[in-house]
């Protein structure tokens, strides 16, 4: 790969089934397809003008300094392309030490010709802090000021890479794929991808305005006791799915794992042998959380 060095300051997806056109003696038929995007025969279908792919923005909150150091020589990636092409489009290199000696890394990014482009940014404190990924043309007709390239924010400090663009692919956010999933990035929460451009003064006001941490929902559930209401939920289908999802947020609390655990940990332990993937999907992640 090459490398170059950077310094600065809705839709509704349809399937393409058809069915044939039954009688009384003859029941439709329908023709199912596997319910994928790659097997989904025509694109997304929207009300708005045509869709740009160089057009959308990421936004992710993250906590530093990023986890232990059992992966400290290895990349930090936020997010990637799918295994088989095996992109890491957002990523800290954590190959190289800093002047102090301590290895903090510099954040990089794998543009559209895989181009690793190293940044240089400024040192972060600890806590938490909000990484944004605007990708723009000059074709963009809602921005008061469009540019043609991709901006990379740490916080409210930007830099622009002129006439470079990431590839608007992502499959796995947190982790490396080449390493079976073992080597997290670290502590993330209100991971986004907007698929429109988001112009610096709304990048500036989610890090000056959002009011506290960004976990304080959690926290607030976890006053409220709301892990012994979600458990009380598991049983109904319908709500099974959100309410394992919204148990795994409150297991990042480690206050909360144990309590977790007592109220519905072997309902849980069941639901990950579950005939719907998306209850066993939501059952693992939050056994994870809870390791």
């Amino acid at each position: 790969m090459e490398e170059s060095l950077f310094d600065g300051a809705n839709g509704l997806g349809t399937s393409g089934n058809s069915a044939s056109s039954g009688t009384a003696s003859s029941p439709n038929i329908v023709d199912l397809k596997s319910d994928t995007f790659a097997t989904t025969a025509q694109p997304y279908e929207t009300l708005d003008a045509a869709y740009d792919p160089k057009h959308f923005t990421i936004t992710c909150w993250f906590y530093w300094p990023l986890g232990d150091k059992t992966h400290s020589n290895h990349n930090k990636v936020l997010l990637q392309t799918h295994p088989r092409e095996h992109r890491s489009q957002i990523f800290l290199d954590c190959s190289d030490k800093g002047q102090s000696g301590e290895n903090e890394g510099v954040w990089c990014i794998t543009d559209d010709t895989n181009t690793v482009r190293r940044l240089r940014t400024p040192k972060l404190n600890r806590g938490w802090h909000l990484l944004s990924l605007v990708s723009c043309t000059k074709d963009c007709t809602y921005l008061s000021q469009p540019f043609d390239g991709t901006k990379f924010f740490l916080d409210d400090w930007p830099t622009l890479l002129k006439d470079v663009w990431v590839k608007n692919e992502f499959y796995m956010v947190g982790n490396d794929s080449a390493a079976g999933g073992k080597q997290p990035f670290g502590l993330i929460t209100d991971f986004r991808i907007y698929a429109h451009v988001l112009d610096d003064n709304a990048i500036e006001d989610m890090v000056h305005h959002h009011g506290d941490l960004p976990d304080k929902i959690v926290r607030t559930l976890a006053e409220m006791d709301a892990a012994t209401v979600l458990a009380q939920r598991l049983d109904v289908p319908d709500s099974a799915a959100e309410c394992l999802r919204a148990l795994g947020n409150l297991a990042t609390l480690a206050s909360q794992r144990a309590k977790i655990f007592s109220v519905c940990g072997r309902q849980v332990l069941r639901m990950l042998e579950s005939p719907l993937p998306c209850i066993r999907r939501q059952a693992s992640r939050l056994v994870q959380n809870m390791m």
